[in-house]
């Protein structure tokens, strides 16, 4: 089988909430066990230096691990900031890279956000999303309830 790399996220575009964790996933498909820690990360086009970015502290950290017959590498966020936000990029050469867009969300609505293709696209947080639309609207519920009980009790 040939190698390859992917993102583990199916989407193009992960949205996130500001301060929850995130993990960004970057899978080498049917690699050879010798290119585990070989994975070069990019932010924005920029190399990040994994041992740099331990050092100084930032927000972001790496673990690799094998699954099987391939190498998973995972760029996890404690607490995801609006300066994360950007494109990711995971490569080992010759056998390719893949890229995922970061949106950090501070109370902006994520449906607005649309990628090339004009849809709406959510990331595997997308159940987190759709539990906060249903929190939402069950607090609306929960207010006209209120309204209507304090109404009923006025007459």
């Amino acid at each position: 089988m040939v190698p390859s790399v992917r993102m583990g996220s199916r989407e193009e575009n992960m949205f996130v909430w500001e301060g929850s964790q995130v993990q960004l996933r970057c899978i080498v498909q049917n690699t050879v066990m010798d290119n585990l820690g070989k994975l070069v990360w990019y932010k924005n086009g920029e190399q990040i230096d994994k041992l740099e970015d331990r050092i100084i502290g930032r927000n972001i950290a790496f673990q690799s691990k094998i699954e099987k017959s391939s190498i998973v590498e995972i760029a996890s966020f404690a607490g995801v900031r609006k300066a994360d936000a950007g494109n990711y990029t995971c490569s080992l050469l010759p056998i390719g890279s893949a890229t995922v867009t970061l949106h950090v969300l501070n109370g902006e609505n994520p449906a607005a956000m649309h990628h090339g293709k004009g849809i709406p696209s959510i990331s595997s947080s997308g159940s987190k999303y759709f539990i906060i639309i249903l929190r939402e609207y069950a607090l609306v519920i929960l207010s006209i309830a209120v309204v209507v009980s304090n109404h009923e009790s006025c007459r």
